[in-house]
């Protein structure tokens, strides 16, 4: 299902970006503190972000386009296809767009 919107992060509590499964997606940090984003191949992931979640930091501002394909991102995470988000931040957002 595509999606294009403000998707609200709350704080340290992983949060899906996709409303489906996706190849790629664009995704902006529209907040004051950095977001981090993995992807999975469909359930969050389990527990805190640390060294056995590959995870990608965006800070404010910061655009990831949507040329750019999940399996380039996660190329060790075969057949990743959910993207979710975690903030240490309370009010968190990032503008989501994908098909």
């Amino acid at each position: 299902m595509p999606r294009s919107a403000i998707v609200n992060v709350p704080i340290r509590s992983w949060t899906e970006l996709t409303a489906g499964d996706v190849a790629a997606i664009a995704v902006q940090c529209q907040s004051a503190y950095p977001v981090l984003l993995t992807a999975t191949t469909g359930a969050a992931p389990a527990g805190v972000p640390d060294d056995t979640i590959a995870t990608y930091v965006i800070s404010p501002g910061q655009l990831l386009p949507a040329s750019v394909w999940l399996a380039d991102l996660w190329p060790g995470v075969s057949g990743a296809k959910r993207v979710w988000a975690w903030s240490e931040g309370a009010g968190a957002a990032c503008a989501v767009s994908h098909a």
